[in-house]
């Protein structure tokens, strides 16, 4: 199996909390301290992993210079989950959710992206195999931990994979910048998957045109500059807010 190094003190602290089976072994700079890192340790000694404290500059090249904190993980890498168990998984839950992200290849985005879905209680992320960012370190770190409990799928095609949805009784909702209807105009029904596109060029036109409903995030009327448009990240956690506002999740 492939593995990776998990670096930062709540990927490496929810990672043990997760999936310790998989952690080899724990490495801590020799000024490393607080709360977390005590707690790390108590979770490494209960699971049987090992730790020890090595150079800060060894983390640093172990990390590839990263914001390593101090802490790194020697782990198995985290697996994708079927695609058929997602969608059960997220039918059977109370928020009955999921993202698919089509040509997102910004690793920085992808984090952000399971982080705003740990947050906001999106069931699963479905990518595509390729023009997409992986499951990488970089991700595990950006994601501050969320990867280890937002499931993630893998697929060949994104396309097919919405009628798979819409089979199961998803509504397919596509982010458009151009065509879609105001967000705030709108009400996201569950069960629900949302499709999110690159920045530089959205959705394409066979995924539009699957998509049962469009809608935009427009700025504000009284906005100065040019910026007529959010990064694929921040525009899931608005995505994902009102979808629980609208179903009343999480009060």
């Amino acid at each position: 199996m492939n593995k990776m190094i998990i670096y930062g003190r709540n990927p490496v602290l929810e990672a043990l909390k997760t999936r310790p089976r998989e952690i080899n072994k724990i490495l801590l700079s020799k000024n490393a301290s607080g709360e977390n890192v005590k707690k790390i340790q108590e979770l490494a000694k209960t699971a049987g992993i090992p730790y020890t404290f090595i150079d800060i500059q060894k983390l640093d090249k172990l990390s590839n210079y990263k914001n390593h904190q101090g802490i790194a993980a020697m782990a198995l890498a985290k697996e994708y989950m079927p695609l058929e168990e997602l969608i059960e998984q997220a039918k059977k839950s109370d928020n009955p959710s999921l993202c698919l992200l089509d040509d997102v290849t910004d690793p920085q985005n992808l984090g952000t992206i399971l982080r705003n879905a740990c947050f906001f209680g999106i069931m699963g992320i479905v990518i595509p195999k390729r023009n997409s960012a992986g499951l990488t370190e970089t991700v595990e770190k950006v994601s501050s931990g969320a990867l280890e409990y937002v499931p993630v799928a893998q697929v060949s095609n994104i396309a097919y994979t919405i009628d798979k949805l819409k089979e199961e009784g998803f509504w397919i909702v596509g982010a458009d910048t151009n065509d879609g209807k105001n967000i705030r105009e709108t009400e996201i029904l569950k069960p629900a998957a949302f499709v999110l596109g690159s920045e530089g060029s959205g959705l394409g036109k066979l995924i539009k045109q699957k998509c049962d409903l469009l809608i935009k995030i427009p700025p504000n009327t009284n906005s100065s500059g040019n910026v007529s448009s959010l990064n694929v990240a921040s525009a899931s956690a608005i995505m994902f807010y009102e979808f629980n506002k609208t179903n009343k999740i999480g009060k």
